[in-house]
């Protein structure tokens, strides 16, 4: 989205309808230009649409790799589903490309995203992810079950405490065939929150901060939501919980984030954590890892440490991997 640095090659694709023109000759690169190596009198020339597809070295090496491999093409995000992202997202239909549009002859695969788009406007992207997913679902709620938008103006009281209390929105899933395993993770999760906050330095928790958790529920019974309420009680006063909402597929997940969403616009200062009580079974986690109560601890605790919290100038995103 063209934040701090890479505003410089933001610009030119912040919307579908800026016509790019060239003023270098096709051997200038982004080293020249920077260094400023450029010579005016023989690196300018005037042109409408880049002569060249890129400025730095290596674009090329992955243009090569995708040339054989049309779908490939059709999926790689710093081609058009990156820019069509972006446009949709800061623009809305407005965002759209028209049909006669620069960005369908110029990006690979670009005819085949010119049709998804004239036939479902800025939904072409989430029309993609079905049409190639058989197991596509949305992390949003769909038809009756739609969310509520919490109303965080009504704990003023307890997020005001001087001591400065861990915010912590709280993805809990209760996925079938495996809600003991959810439940024990669960479990852990909040005998870590209880703890107070971690400090990486000291190694000890900070007792004196409260935890507030902001929760939803996926899946799940309704004995298994009333468990997650007495353990919630069973962990006060140290821990206050506030449930956001309840919602019967265990897919949904995307509405918590939203609800952060909200409380961070409306209260601009703070600083929250996100947590859930499953691993994503992206890069290599396997489905026996899904409920690692040891990994979840320790992402935990990671997630709501005094460290990954601090204020900082260069970031304001913090979280945890594990690498081999």
């Amino acid at each position: 989205f063209g934040l701090g640095r890479y505003q410089l090659e933001h610009w030119i694709g912040s919307h579908a309808s800026v016509q790019p023109c060239e003023l270098h000759k096709k051997n200038v690169t982004f080293e020249t230009m920077i260094l400023g190596m450029v010579n005016s009198a023989y690196d300018y020339e005037w042109s409408m649409g880049a002569p060249r597809e890129e400025v730095i070295s290596e674009i090329p090496n992955a243009r090569q790799k995708l040339e054989e491999n049309e779908d490939a093409q059709f999926r790689e995000y710093f081609y058009l589903p990156g820019n069509l992202i972006k446009w949709f997202s800061l623009y809305g239909k407005d965002g759209v490309p028209s049909q006669n549009s620069w960005v369908w002859n110029f990006f690979p695969g670009g005819h085949k995203w010119r049709n998804l788009v004239r036939d479902y406007g800025e939904n072409a992207l989430d029309e993609m992810v079905k049409q190639s997913s058989p197991g596509y679902h949305s992390a949003f709620t769909e038809g009756k079950e739609k969310n509520n938008n919490y109303d965080f103006d009504q704990d003023v009281e307890i997020l005001s405490d001087p001591n400065d209390p861990v915010v912590v929105f709280y993805q809990i899933s209760f996925p079938e065939g495996r809600k003991k395993e959810a439940i024990l993770t669960l479990k852990a999760q909040f005998d870590v929150l209880s703890l107070g906050q971690y400090n990486i330095i000291t190694r000890y928790y900070d007792k004196k901060r409260p935890v507030s958790i902001y929760y939803s529920v996926s899946g799940g019974s309704p004995s298994n939501v009333e468990f997650v309420s007495s353990l919630c009680k069973s962990k006060s006063p140290r821990v206050t919980c506030r449930k956001l909402d309840h919602f019967r597929s265990t897919d949904v997940k995307g509405e918590t984030l939203q609800q952060l969403h909200r409380f961070c616009r409306s209260k601009p200062s703070s600083k929250v954590t996100y947590v859930t009580n499953q691993l994503p079974r992206e890069y290599g986690v396997n489905r026996t890892e899904t409920f690692s109560i040891q990994k979840v601890r320790a992402y935990t605790t990671a997630a709501t440490s005094k460290m990954c919290l601090k204020s900082r100038d260069k970031c304001n995103v913090c979280g945890m991997e594990f690498y081999p």
